[in-house]
């Protein structure tokens, strides 16, 4: 079996023989096209997962902030929402460049957020949320909705 057949018919074999061509010093042996294309599919990943863990974090925080939270299950909710927060600064401590990453995209990742949960409320205008993030990055990876809240009360 070809390697490119392998790749595309036992992908997990692929990865072995990979790996071990790679421990033995056999570089001319390698399937560079996918090996690179699947490298870079691991930043990717990476970035996604980072994304995801904002996206989610923010979700709460919006609920919170105009919703409350739901009495019933707040420490479920305190749970996740604290370990959307643990996995982003896990995430930033082993990769640093995905701090950057996060801090260019964070515009982006907060008015992706605020539409969708504008949307799955029914609320297709965005009346109630402020179109830019409500909160720094910096903060944000602090401790957003303790943030947020202080900063309300005062201006009250």
């Amino acid at each position: 079996m070809n390697e490119n057949n392998l790749y595309e018919k036992d992908f997990i074999t692929w990865i072995k023989q990979q790996v071990k061509l790679l421990q033995n010093r056999a570089f001319e042996q390698l399937d560079l096209e996918n090996l690179i294309e699947e490298v870079e599919c691991l930043v990717h990943q990476q970035q996604n997962l980072v994304e995801h863990h904002a996206y989610r974090l923010w979700y709460y925080l919006l609920t919170e902030k105009y919703e409350g939270f739901p009495s019933e299950e707040i420490r479920d909710w305190y749970r996740s929402k604290a370990s959307y927060h643990y996995l982003m600064l896990k995430s930033f401590l082993e990769a640093p460049t995905l701090l950057e990453y996060f801090e260019e995209e964070y515009a982006e990742i907060y008015e992706r957020v605020a539409f969708n949960w504008c949307c799955n409320r029914g609320d297709w205008d965005k009346i109630r949320l402020p179109p830019k993030p409500p909160i720094p990055s910096e903060n944000f990876l602090e401790d957003g909705y303790l943030y947020w809240l202080l900063q309300e009360r005062k201006s009250e």
